[in-house]
């Protein structure tokens, strides 16, 4: 708690269905880094930071039980500069990633398994909320990652952020729609831009773009079926906001 300089490596957390997080992180200025970490079976997260700044996750496994990380801002502090590299999220039956009050945090190489509930519609891979609050306008950045199967409600929900999310050379596929998520993308009032060879494809519903929203397709990138309602606006063109 409080200002710090640290790290955690080379460990295997097993929550054994504990109800409990694995590492809590409150800090307004944490500059922490995880590496080389497995983390199993822990009912609530398995790491939770509380205004975590430049923040880094490393190499790590996070499976089984029910959700991965969770990250927010904390008392006078949001969190932003997080860092997930070479990532895998699987069998998680809640939330892999649950993201409130920071900006620009970054997935690069991640994967995505198995994840959410069938039926239960409020989990996923990952929910965003309350990002760039102070006009920043970077929110999310996928760069080179890949998903497939996902159960419960959606593969991405964001929730009236203010900057921009965007997916590069990033593979977000459904093998079967049976029994599994409904929406791939849940874009309620934000700015999602796929471009580079992105792919969203195997959903019900790839992307929903709806409350204004807006959703833009560019270089080689693809999207299978979209939706929009309430103003949301869908385009396939070379323009950007960035």
């Amino acid at each position: 708690n409080g200002d710090m300089l640290g790290s955690i490596s080379n460990m295997v957390i097993n929550g054994n269905g504990a109800s409990t997080t694995g590492i809590f992180i409150n800090s307004g200025m944490a500059f922490f880094k995880i590496s080389d970490m497995c983390f199993f079976s822990c009912t609530d997260y398995v790491v939770e930071t509380k205004g975590a700044l430049i923040f880094h996750v490393t190499d790590c496994r996070v499976g089984g039980g029910m959700n991965g990380f969770k990250i927010r801002a904390g008392d006078g502090y949001f969190a932003n500069l997080i860092t997930f590299t070479n990532v895998q999220f699987g069998s998680l039956g809640g939330i892999a990633t649950n993201i409130n009050g920071g900006s620009q945090i970054i997935f690069n190489s991640c994967d995505w398994e198995n994840n959410g509930t069938i039926g239960n519609m409020s989990t996923g891979n990952i929910v965003a909320s309350g990002l760039s609050a102070l006009g920043e306008g970077v929110d999310l950045t996928f760069n080179n990652c890949w998903s497939e199967v996902t159960y419960g409600g959606y593969w991405l929900n964001m929730q009236g952020t203010s900057g921009v999310t965007v997916f590069r050379d990033t593979m977000v596929w459904q093998p079967s729609a049976t029994g599994s998520a409904p929406v791939g993308i849940i874009n309620n009032g934000n700015k999602i831009l796929l471009t580079g060879s992105t792919s969203l494809k195997g959903f019900p519903t790839d992307i929903r773009t709806t409350n204004n929203g807006q959703t833009r397709v560019d270089g080689f990138a693809t999207v299978g079926t979209h939706s929009e309602t309430t103003g949301g606006t869908f385009k396939t063109n070379n323009a950007s906001y960035i």
